[in-house]
C-alpha cells in the first residue's frame, strides 16, 4: 500500500513540474516523423500536409512544434496547406465560421471551388434547407483551414455536449452552437469553463433539452430537471456520488430554476430563433443552494455563469473531465496509472484550458506509449481516408462526402445515442456490419479510387506527384511510394507494414495487377505466407523487381501518368482494406 501511495505521489510530482499542464513531455530524441504523424492522426485526421513540413516540425522541439500544429485558428498552414491550384484562399475568403464558409461556398463568387450544381448544398440562408452536415464536412476536408479546429468542434458538439438535429433543434440553431463553441475555444486565454457557459446557455441546448419552457410562476418551479441533471453529468462528470439526496433534491432542483425565463422566440416562416433571451419576469428570484455554493443572478445566463466556474473546480469534476476529454479524442485504453497522471495534470492548471491541456496532452511520454490505442469511429475514418486522398479543393466535388455515413449510423449533428453522444470507435470497431460496409466500399467499390481524370472537355487529372516530396520525386520507386501511402493513411511508422502488406501494395503499384494475378492468372484463389515471400527465390525476385519500378507519375505521355496514378489508387483501396485503419496506437 505505501508503495502505492508513494507512486502514485511520484507520478504528480513528475507531471506537475514537466509542462504547462503538467504531462510528461516526449524527449528531443522521440519527437520525430513519426511522432508529428500520431498527433495529426489523432487530432486533425492526418492533417494536409506534405512531407516537407512533416520533417521540419520533427526537427523543432516538441513544445515549439505543438504550438504550431494544435490550433484553435480559421486556417493552420502547418497542417492543412492550400494547394498551388486552389482557387479560394478560404482564411481570406470568410471568418472560418461554418456559416462563414457556406456563405461563400452557395456563393457565385470567381473564387469559388464549389460546383456550380452543387453550391445550393451550402447555403445558410433563412428559409433554405440548410445542411450543417455537409458543411462540416466540406469545412473538414478543404485545404487551408484548419482540421484540428473542425475535430475537436465535432467532438465536443456531437459527443461531450450533443444535441441533436433529430430533435426539435434546427438547422439555425445548430450552426450557431457549433460555431459559438468553436469560436470560444480560439480564445486561447478563456477558461474552458465559459465554453461549456456559452454550450450550456446556447438556444440548440436549451431548445434539445426543452428548459426554454422553465418558468418560476407564483412560487413555483415549473419546470424540467432534463438539463439541469445533463448540465453536470455530461458537461462536467458530476454525478454526486458523495451526497446523492443532496445531488437529487438540492442541486439539481435548484439548477432547474435557475434555468427559468430563457426563451427562443418563434418567428413565422423561419421557426424558432438560433439566441436564447434571458429574461426576469419569470426567472427564480432570490438565493439557490447548488453544488455546495450560494447561487446568484438576475437571470439564468448570469447564474449559470457562475455555477460554471463553480462545477469546473468541483472535486467530481477535476477527476472526471479531463478524463473524459482524453478517453473522448485519444485513448480507448487508459490504465489507473493513465488516468491518476491525466488527474494530476488537470489539477496542475490553475486555469483550465483546453488547447493548453491538449497541446501539453499530445507532446506526452502518455500519448506516445504503445498501450494507447484509439478507435476510429465510422466519421474519424472517412475523414481520415477523405484529408489524405483528396489532394485539392477543386477535386472535393467528384466525391460524394457523406457516403456510407448514414448506414455506418455515424451521420454528423446526428448522434446515434441522442444526448450521449455518437457512435464510438470501439462500436464501429466490433461492428461486423461496419466492417462490412466499410471493406465493400474500398474493394468492390474502389472505383471511387481508381478514377484519375474527367472525360471530354473535362481536364481533371489526378496527380499524386503534387504530394510527393523531392526525396521520392527524384526516382518513383515503387518501395518508396508503397511507404509513404501506408504511413499517409495508417500513420503508424510502418510498424504493421509487413512483408504480405508490401508485397501486395508494390505488386498493385508496379503493375496495377493484385499479387496472385500477377504472378499466375490462372490461379486467383492463391494465398501467400510471409514465409515462402521470404524465402521463395523466384518470388524474392519478382517482388525485388516490383520494388525498383519506376512509377511513370511525372510521364509527358497523359495515358501513362493516368495509369501511374490509378495504380496508386489500386493500392490505397488495399491499404484501407486492411483492418489496421480502424484503430490507432501510441507507438
Amino acid at each position: 500500500m505505501l508503495k502505492k501511495i508513494l507512486t502514485t505521489a511520484s507520478v504528480i510530482l513528475i507531471t506537475a513540474n514537466s509542462y504547462a499542464a503538467g504531462f510528461q513531455t516526449i524527449s528531443n530524441a522521440d519527437w520525430d516523423e513519426g511522432a508529428v504523424r500520431r498527433v495529426l492522426h489523432a487530432f486533425a485526421y492526418g492533417g494536409q500536409t506534405n512531407e516537407k513540413m512533416i520533417i521540419k516540425l520533427a526537427k523543432m522541439s516538441p513544445k515549439a512544434a505543438i504550438k504550431k500544429m494544435l490550433t484553435f485558428g480559421k486556417s493552420n498552414g502547418n497542417i492543412s496547406k492550400r494547394a498551388k491550384i486552389d482557387a479560394a484562399r478560404l482564411s481570406k475568403k470568410t471568418n472560418g465560421s461554418l456559416r462563414g464558409l457556406g456563405e461563400f461556398w452557395s456563393s457565385d463568387h470567381s473564387d469559388n471551388d464549389v460546383a456550380e450544381n452543387k453550391r445550393y448544398k451550402y447555403s445558410v440562408a433563412l428559409g433554405t434547407n440548410v445542411r450543417p452536415a455537409e458543411l462540416w464536412l466540406r469545412a473538414t476536408v478543404s485545404h487551408g483551414l484548419n482540421p484540428f479546429r473542425q475535430k475537436v468542434g465535432i467532438w465536443e458538439t456531437n459527443y461531450h455536449m450533443a444535441v441533436n438535429l433529430k430533435s426539435s433543434v434546427n438547422a439555425q440553431q445548430m450552426l450557431t452552437y457549433y460555431d459559438d463553441v468553436v469560436k470560444s475555444l480560439g480564445n486561447t486565454k478563456r477558461a474552458y469553463d465559459k465554453t461549456l457557459t456559452i454550450a450550456g446557455t446556447s438556444a440548440a441546448v436549451a431548445e434539445h433539452y426543452g428548459h426554454r419552457n422553465n418558468v418560476y410562476k407564483n412560487y413555483l418551479c415549473l419546470c424540467n430537471e432534463d438539463f439541469a441533471r445533463e448540465y453536470f453529468q455530461l458537461f462536467f462528470g458530476i454525478l454526486g456520488d458523495e451526497d446523492p439526496d443532496y445531488h437529487e433534491e438540492i442541486t439539481i432542483k435548484n439548477t432547474a430554476k435557475a434555468l427559468t425565463d430563457m426563451k427562443i422566440e418563434y418567428v413565422s416562416g423561419q421557426g424558432r430563433v438560433d439566441h436564447v433571451t434571458f429574461g426576469t419576469e419569470f426567472h427564480t428570484p432570490g438565493t439557490l443552494d447548488i453544488l455546495y455554493s450560494l447561487n446568484k443572478g438576475r437571470n439564468a445566463l448570469k447564474r449559470i455563469k457562475k455555477l460554471s466556474k463553480v462545477a469546473m473546480y468541483y472535486h467530481e469534476s477535476r477527476d472526471n473531465l479531463p478524463v473524459i476529454i482524453i478517453s473522448g479524442l485519444a485513448d480507448d485504453n487508459l490504465s489507473d496509472a493513465d488516468i491518476a497522471q491525466i488527474r494530476a495534470a488537470w489539477s496542475s492548471m490553475k486555469t483550465k484550458n483546453l488547447l493548453s491541456f491538449l497541446r501539453a496532452y499530445a507532446i506526452s511520454t502518455q500519448f506516445h506509449n504503445a498501450s494507447r490505442v484509439k478507435y476510429l469511429t465510422s466519421i474519424d475514418r472517412r475523414m481520415l481516408i477523405y484529408t489524405q486522398f483528396i489532394l485539392n479543393n477543386a477535386e472535393i466535388d467528384r466525391y460524394y462526402l457523406p457516403a456510407y455515413l448514414r448506414e455506418e449510423q455515424a451521420y454528423p449533428f446526428e448522434p446515434v445515442h441522442n444526448v450521449f453522444g455518437g457512435q464510438t470507435g470501439k462500436e464501429a470497431a466490433n461492428s461486423s456490419d461496419i466492417f462490412r460496409a466499410h471493406y465493400n466500399s474500398v474493394t468492390e467499390k474502389n472505383y471511387v479510387f481508381v478514377k484519375v481524370a474527367g472525360s471530354g472537355n473535362d481536364t481533371w487529372r489526378k496527380d499524386w506527384a503534387s504530394v510527393l516530396s523531392k526525396k521520392l520525386s527524384i526516382k518513383y520507386e515503387v518501395d518508396k511510394i508503397g511507404e509513404f501511402l501506408w504511413d499517409r493513411f495508417i500513420g503508424d511508422g510502418l510498424k504493421n507494414y509487413a512483408t504480405l502488406e508490401r508485397a501486395y501494395v508494390n505488386s498493385l503499384l508496379a503493375s496495377g495487377k493484385d499479387l496472385a494475378y500477377a504472378i499466375d492468372a490462372n490461379d486467383l484463389d492463391r494465398i501467400f505466407t510471409t514465409n515462402e515471400l521470404e524465402t521463395d527465390v523466384n518470388l524474392i525476385s519478382l517482388l525485388e523487381d516490383f520494388a525498383s519500378t519506376k512509377m511513370a507519375l511525372k510521364s509527358k505521355d497523359d495515358k501513362e501518368r493516368q495509369a501511374a496514378n490509378r495504380n496508386i489508387g489500386l493500392a490505397v483501396s488495399f491499404i484501407l482494406g486492411t483492418p489496421y485503419l480502424f484503430a490507432r496506437e501510441g507507438r
